[in-house]
């Protein structure tokens, strides 16, 4: 199901978005989803961002390397160890491709 919203551009927004639509062939309305879409997810992130770093912090996290660190040390997750070698990744994404019925 959609939703029809109307909004408001000013001049020189209304012009970038002639310009795009018409270079690109794609519908104005098409571009504005995407625009949306992409913004909205920034949004989002940004939020669970807000949310998690404290706690992040709180462990110690500090960057992705501290992330990485974190999980080859973690005897739980085989995440690291599986991907270790190209072979085995290749194995994990034809496995995952058979689970979502995707063709192998």
């Amino acid at each position: 199901m959609s939703k029809t919203i109307t909004i408001r551009l000013d001049d020189q927004l209304a012009e970038m978005l002639d310009h795009v639509a018409e270079h690109t062939s794609r519908s104005k309305s098409e571009i504005i989803r995407d625009a949306l879409s992409r913004r909205l997810s920034n949004e989002l992130l940004d939020l669970a961002r807000e949310k998690l770093v404290p706690l992040a912090r709180k462990q110690g996290i500090y960057t992705d390397e501290d992330v990485f660190e974190l999980l080859k040390r973690n005897p739980k997750t085989g995440v690291i160890k599986c991907l270790e070698t190209e072979e085995q990744g290749k194995r994990i994404k034809k496995s995952a491709a058979g689970k979502t019925g995707e063709p192998r």
